[in-house]
């Protein structure tokens, strides 16, 4: 662009990724107790289907264990249902749950459900 006698250049620069992460230094070390129960809140109706899928309807207290990205990396299930068709499901529905990321390793919850 010319003003005046003068040429004047304009850089523009625009990013070409957005971070979407949140830096080490500012992620909690593990999940807050809201987080935690709101993951749990979001999988119980997944858990209360596998009664109805299977006609097998009970409670059960499922382990799972949070990698540091907030997903589900292994799901623990009672003695009684390891090896069933109950018991597949009831890790299935557990691992869709989600915290948000934190800084330890993992996180381990046992938490009981009703199906």
């Amino acid at each position: 662009m010319r003003h005046g006698g003068l040429t004047l250049c304009i850089a523009i620069s625009v990013p070409t990724a957005i971070v979407l992460a949140a830096p080490d230094d500012l992620l909690p070390e593990q999940p807050s107790r809201g987080a935690i129960v709101e993951a749990m809140r979001f999988v119980s109706p997944r858990v209360a289907a596998c009664g109805d899928v299977h006609g097998q309807h009970g409670s059960a207290s499922l382990r799972m264990v949070f990698g540091a990205d907030g997903h589900v990396t292994e799901v623990g299930v009672p003695t009684a249902y390891e090896g069933t068709p109950v018991g597949a499901c009831l890790a299935e529905a557990a691992r869709t749950a989600q915290v948000p990321p934190f800084t330890r390793p993992s996180f381990t919850v046992s938490y009981p459900f009703r199906f």
